[in-house]
């Protein structure tokens, strides 16, 4: 191994450039007492950092495995999985799905069984097959907090990029101090993409080795995620990128050897960090860990929270420029590109749909910024939704209807069938009357709609189906919500129910998509709602091969459905079934009464291991469809965007530069990558 090599520029972030030669040697055999170790070097604080990477691996490791726990646990989440919409597609997938086949059901049940043999030699390698097993779904919907997996978080503190000479030609990657020494010519010409890691190919390495376990289900996308970005940044997510640190997992190794085209190489160590959250690290062995952090089940939150995002290793250089127009109350930034030469067009930056304000207030903000532009006399629009997780669906609703006043959302959704869901529904059916139920419930017929919003269901059997729809049985085909009915004053979409209509300030040819592929949940509904108006989508970066890449790489689904969410559904349906017992039973409520009371499973706040931290556990509870295609949910089908560019210098230092070429692709007849304009896909 090579540790000098050419000249770098510091960041004084990375603690790798500390570490690379001469630090602490990682490769030793395991310390029975890792956890003692670590104990003593976080004395005296509560947040700890440049933890061996090993030696944090060696502690999680050392937590007793107890089948007994382990079996429950998977015994009182797959009822929980069973909520998922996709579970059965996900088996056999329809030839446009490009990710690979998963059998969850199958994977839990391998894992259960080795389990009851005492196959695993701690709960940190239970937990970790469990959680690799879901990621490979592909579903940011997806989620299981496991508690074994939040104590640390490891990073591999050398951000990379990967650059094309023109944002056409094929990218090649490089650590990031490189990409920022080659802005100027005289270091720049000394600068070598990395072409190795851990001796694999190092594409091939991050598409197999990071990419695959990353919650998008397009394989751009999630190559994307990879890499730095500074609209996560802007967002509040971790920035880094994945190969960084993707949700603090023990990435496989303790150190990583680059290979340079240039025949130098560089070991970056992997380190550790202590989540401050859980307080001070005293734990001496790995029994008191795992006591302190996975036993206690009533410690489980089991509600809405937020998790912890931590340090980001980015550059300062890679940040955009100030906006020109902002409002507190909407995470949306307005760009005006007269300095680039184009005095008619306007940067709108989406950076998420989430409401922290109030719905309200971010449906009167995007008002308000839309006539800002109009009234500025810009006519052309490039709206920028790259790293949007989703949020608010009214707010990506109404937005859309700010935009298309006189166009109808028409989006239809299906849930998974299945016994308990079923008992619920008719529970719910007979019991509330029409508008009792609170919106995130699509239960009720009488509220549901179909995809035109008209009212078509006058029983619980016409929703529910079931409706065999590929190797899945689901409910039949309704709509999101009843706009009109769900349209008020506090949660506003344009031109439904009470809310005024709005006036068409642009027209679609004359708005652009901008996107990286990593839009997710209510993005997903927004873009694919302004793609039907023929608005045209211009997606970046992705793997460095030619030709298209998908407009939407993130989760697909209708509706999200927190673990505690379902919880307090299934106890509300025994509540209503309970009440109904008491006072006015019928042989049909007593038989769903019993039903309910031998199908429902534990809430999660009673499982036998701690879990769900942060409240994100959760499952995607309604797949959606449009009207092209009434079978396939749109999580599996390929939507090619309308062209494609690689990023380049440029775009990963000055990102709002991606505006600019964003527009002159679009607007002015520059070039796509080959292969990806739509004409040619």
């Amino acid at each position: 191994m090579v540790c000098v090599r050419r000249a770098v520029a510091v960041i004084s972030t990375l603690l790798t450039w500390r570490k690379a030669c001469g630090g602490v040697g990682l490769d030793a055999p395991p310390s029975n007492d890792a956890c003692a170790q670590i104990a003593d070097l976080c004395s005296g604080t509560v947040s700890c950092s440049g933890i061996p990477g090993r030696l944090a691996y060696d502690c999680l490791r050392s937590m007793p495995f107890r089948p007994d726990l382990a079996t429950a646990f998977l015994d009182h989440y797959r009822p929980y999985l069973r909520f998922h919409s996709t579970l059965d597609a996900l088996k056999d997938p329809p030839p446009t799905y490009i990710s690979t086949a998963k059998d969850l059901d199958a994977s839990l049940n391998k894992i259960r069984a080795r389990s009851a043999q005492s196959g695993y030699s701690s709960h940190y390698d239970f937990e970790s097959d469990l959680n690799h097993q879901l990621s490979l779904a592909h579903d940011g919907h997806l989620q299981l907090e496991l508690c074994s997996l939040q104590s640390f978080r490891f990073t591999r503190d050398l951000p990379l990029v990967s650059l094309s000479n023109d944002g056409l030609q094929a990218p090649s990657l490089y650590v990031l101090p490189d990409a920022e020494l080659m802005r100027s010519s005289e270091n720049g010409q000394h600068v070598s993409p990395v072409v190795k890691i851990n001796g694999k190919d190092a594409v091939y390495f991050l598409e197999s080795d990071v990419a695959m376990g990353l919650d998008m289900h397009d394989p751009d996308a999630r190559y994307n995620h990879v890499f730095p970005s500074a609209a996560a940044r802007l967002s509040g997510q971790f920035s880094s990128g994945a190969w960084v640190r993707y949700k603090g997992l023990w990435p496989g190794a303790a150190a990583y050897t680059l290979e340079f085209a240039n025949g130098t190489a560089m070991k970056v160590d992997v380190l550790a960090s202590w989540e401050a959250a859980i307080g001070p690290m005293v734990y001496k062995s790995g029994s008191d860990l795992f006591g302190a952090v996975c036993a206690d089940s009533t410690a489980s939150a089991g509600g809405e929270g937020t998790a912890i995002v931590g340090d980001d290793l980015t550059s300062a250089a890679q940040s955009y420029p100030e906006s020109d127009w902002s409002h507190e109350d909407a995470p949306i930034k307005v760009h005006y590109l007269d300095h680039a030469g184009m005095p008619d067009t306007a940067a709108v930056q989406v950076l998420s749909f989430a409401t922290s304000n109030g719905s309200k207030q971010y449906a009167d903000a995007s008002a308000q910024l839309l006539n800002e532009i109009a009234a500025r006399g810009k006519t052309r629009l490039v709206v920028d939704v790259t790293d949007n997780l989703g949020g608010d669906l009214s707010a990506g609703l109404n937005l859309f209807r700010l935009l298309f006043p006189n166009a109808n959302v028409h989006l239809g959704t299906r849930f998974r069938v299945h016994d308990l869901i079923d008992t619920m529904g008719q529970i719910f059916t007979r019991n509330l009357s029409p508008g009792q139920a609170p919106l995130d419930l699509p239960l009720v017929p009488q509220d549901a709609v179909d995809p035109t919003q008209k009212h078509a269901f006058d029983s619980w059997n016409a929703l529910y189906g079931p409706h065999e729809s590929g190797s899945s049985n689901m409910s039949n085909l309704y709509g999101l919500f009843d706009f009109d009915a769900a349209s008020r004053f506090r949660r506003p979409i344009a031109g439904y129910g009470s809310v005024a209509r709005a006036r068409t300030l642009f027209k679609s040819r004359n708005i652009v998509i901008l996107t990286n592929g990593r839009c997710a949940s209510t993005c997903a509904v927004f873009v694919h709602q302004m793609m039907r108006q023929g608005v045209r989508v211009v997606v970046f970066g992705g793997r460095p091969r030619y030709g298209p890449a998908q407009a939407i790489g993130g989760n697909r689904g209708a509706q999200f459905w927190s673990l505690a969410t379902i919880g307090r559904y299934v106890n509300m349906a025994h509540e209503l079934a309970l009440n109904v017992s008491r006072s006015r039973s019928s042989p049909e409520d007593e038989e769903l009464l019993a039903r309910m009371e031998k199908l429902m499973p534990p809430r999660p706040e009673s499982f036998p291991v701690r879990f769900d931290m942060h409240g994100m556990s959760g499952i995607n509870f309604r797949s959606a469809y449009d009207g092209f295609d009434e079978d396939t949910p749109l999580q599996m089908r390929y939507q090619a965007a309308d062209c494609r560019r690689f990023y380049t210098l440029r775009n990963i230092m000055d990102p709002g530069s991606t505006w600019i070429d964003a527009a002159e692709t679009m607007f002015y007849g520059g070039e796509c990558v080959p292969g990806s304009a739509k004409a040619s896909v």
